[in-house]
């Protein structure tokens, strides 16, 4: 049992959002932008810039967890402090298309800029004449993919009503159980040394301080049907993510031919999606799969393989123990945690990152009065893969983004790649 002092200007970290945090440094000096991605809503007509930045600025400051910045316990736990009574910082931009141009463009420059000191959250309206996309740049200290389109309900649910719902993210400092915890540091270690046992990977790498560069894939909602029921076929109830990581490395290995084994970290929605108290911070489970090259081509056989390491990861616990050996390093310095990071993978990079969130957290089908035709992510990754591949869904409909730095994949290789997909899924 743990006694902590409940405070409303205090949050304490996980060790899972401790390593977000450290994810944030590693890129802050890899390339100078943080750890953020950002939510793209598609919607039916002309979004009013004015109504929204007005009422997104009233809705934001119910939540002043949103005022926060990351500071130290005199137990050494890292919690996330809350600025009481200070107003909530954001940017919005606004630009209406000319007949000749596409949003896309845009918003994939806005995507590569970085959120300004002391934001959290920034805005990017681009309107066309029944048209309208807004991105939602968001710092991954602060909201998970799933917790973003969560929080953009509970502000659509504020536009019906004008009444804001109260989240209150409290969290214990978790300074018990700590045999528990050093026998899942041990188990975690044992888990990565075998799986890196023999490693050659195959491995990519962006360059510092360059642009990163997105291939969005939309299927309708025919195209999505197909596709979900033969991932049942293949891979069996409940089996989706197995099958979309099958044809994702059957895909990368057929574009970009290199010798090697695949290493892919994979991180997945796992949490109630009724719990208000989760959409701040991150909740996502964490799962690493390794596949020799001379299994890649196997047809279903991959699949099932992936699949058998999805049971034996989740029988063994390997999510958990990694949230609980996590909890250790928080009395670290990010740096530091940022190198034993590097240390549990044995200085290997991973061949790409990979996602798939189900279905979306946004379960509204208007927003601000606009009608949603579509929600997708176009997420930043770290350096080394250099190279994500990320799935959402929406409204039935499916959702595809290949993600690449410069240096990771040539345009060439990125656009087979992307065909491949396609040809595949």
């Amino acid at each position: 049992m743990e006694w902590f002092p409940y405070s409303e200007d205090k949050r304490y970290l996980s060790g899972i959002d401790w390593v977000i945090n450290a994810l944030d440094y590693k890129s802050r000096q890899d390339t100078g932008l943080g750890n953020f991605s950002q939510l793209v809503l598609e919607l039916e007509s002309k979004l009013d810039g004015k109504l929204f930045c007005e009422k997104i600025g009233i809705f934001l400051n119910h939540y002043p967890v949103i005022t926060g910045r990351v500071s130290r316990d005199f137990n050494f736990c890292p919690y996330w402090r809350v600025e009481s009574g200070k107003r909530v910082k954001f940017s919005f931009a606004q630009r209406a298309l000319n007949p000749e141009e596409e949003a896309l463009p845009l918003i994939f420059v806005f995507a590569n800029a970085g959120l300004k000191a002391g934001e959290y959250l920034s805005f990017f309206l681009v309107t066309g004449a029944n048209t309208s996309f807004l991105a939602v740049k968001f710092d991954h200290r602060l909201f998970d993919a799933a917790g973003i389109e969560a929080f953009l309900s509970l502000f659509e649910e504020y536009c019906l009503t004008q009444k804001a719902t109260p989240v209150t993210p409290a969290l214990k400092p978790g300074l018990c159980a700590w045999g528990k915890k050093f026998i899942a540091g041990k188990m975690v270690n044992r888990f990565f040394l075998k799986l890196r046992k023999g490693l050659k990977p195959i491995t990519f790498a962006g360059e510092a301080a360059q642009a990163f560069n997105f291939l969005p894939l939309f299927f309708d909602a025919d195209k999505s049907a197909a596709i979900y029921a033969r991932s049942l076929s293949e891979a069996g109830y409940l089996m989706f993510m197995p099958f979309a990581l099958a044809k994702s490395l059957q895909s990368m290995d057929k574009a970009v031919k290199r010798d090697g084994d695949y290493l892919v970290p994979v991180n997945v929605n796992l949490r109630p999606q009724s719990s208000a108290e989760s959409i701040f911070f991150n909740h996502l489970s964490f799962l690493f799969f390794r596949v020799n090259r001379s299994m890649v081509n196997t047809g279903t056989q991959l699949c099932r393989e992936l699949a058998l390491q999805f049971f034996e990861q989740t029988k063994a616990k390997v999510s958990d123990n990694l949230a609980q050996a996590a909890g250790l390093m928080r009395i670290a310095p990010l740096p530091l945690v940022a190198a034993l990071l590097d240390k549990f993978m044995g200085g290997k990079s991973a061949a790409f990152a990979f996602s798939y969130l189900g279905e979306s957290a946004f379960h509204k089908k208007s927003f601000c009065g606009c009608s949603v035709k579509n929600i997708f992510h176009l997420p930043l990754i770290p350096l080394k893969p250099g190279i994500g591949i990320f799935f959402t869904r929406y409204n039935d409909c499916l959702n595809l983004t290949l993600v690449y730095a410069k240096g990771a994949l040539s345009e060439a290789q990125a656009a087979a790649l992307a065909q491949e997909l396609k040809n595949n899924l």
